[in-house]
C-alpha cells in the first residue's frame, strides 16, 4: 500500500530502496490515479483509464436519452388516448341523473327553439319518448361559423347530434357542448 510521502517520491523520481520495491512511474501522476486504499492501477495506462471513464460517461448518458424517450414516448400516449376517446352514445330517454358531470353524446329532432338578445341559444331536443335542454352559450355560437353551422341552422324538426357535459339546471337535465364541433347535424356529415 503506497503512503503519501511515497507518493511524493514517485511524483517527483526520489525513489529509494531496491528496484524490486519501486514503484511504477507514470508519466503524468495524479492522486486520482489511485483506488479508494492508494493502490496504484500500474497495469492499466492513462489511455485505458480515459476510455474507461469516456466508457461509463456514454454509459450514463446513454441511460439518459432512454429514459428522457420512454417519458416523452409516455406522454404522447397519454394525450392520444385521452383525445381520441369518444364519449358514449346514448338515447334521450337513457340520460338520468346518475350521469351529472359525464361526458355523453346523443342525437335528436329539435323540439323547440329559443334565441337570447345576449347571442345565446336554447335548444330542446327530443328522441320520441324523452326530452332534454341543450343550451348553447354565446361564446360557442360565435365560434359554430368555423364548423360550417350558423343560428339559422337551427330549426324545428331538424335531426341534431350534440356531445356535451350532463348538467341540471332549474331541475331539468341539460347537455352542455364546450366546442362547435361538439354541435354536428347527421345530415350533413354524409
Amino acid at each position: 500500500m503506497l503512503l503519501w510521502p511515497e507518493i511524493f517520491r514517485v511524483k517527483y523520481g526520489a525513489f529509494s530502496g531496491s528496484a524490486k520495491n519501486m514503484v511504477h512511474k507514470s508519466p503524468v501522476f495524479r492522486p486520482k490515479d489511485f483506488d479508494e486504499n492508494y493502490h496504484f492501477w500500474s497495469s492499466k495506462s492513462i489511455s485505458d483509464l480515459s476510455f474507461e471513464r469516456l466508457h461509463m460517461e456514454l454509459k450514463k448518458n446513454l441511460l439518459l436519452i432512454v429514459c428522457i424517450f420512454v417519458s416523452l414516448a409516455g406522454l404522447v400516449f397519454i394525450y392520444f388516448s385521452l383525445t381520441n376517446t369518444l364519449p358514449p352514445e346514448l338515447k334521450i330517454s337513457k340520460i338520468d341523473p346518475s350521469l351529472n358531470g359525464k361526458l355523453i353524446s346523443t342525437t335528436g329532432k329539435i323540439t323547440y327553439v329559443r334565441t337570447h338578445t345576449a347571442g345565446h341559444i336554447f335548444l330542446t331536443l327530443s328522441d320520441g319518448d324523452s326530452k332534454i335542454e341543450v343550451p348553447l352559450f354565446s361564446s360557442l355560437v360565435n365560434h359554430l361559423s368555423s364548423n360550417g353551422i350558423t343560428k339559422y341552422d337551427f330549426r324545428k324538426g331538424k335531426t341534431i347530434r350534440v356531445t356535451g357535459i350532463v348538467g341540471e339546471y332549474k331541475d331539468q337535465l341539460q347537455i352542455v357542448p364546450r366546442k362547435a364541433t361538439d354541435i354536428q347535424f347527421p345530415d350533413s356529415l354524409k
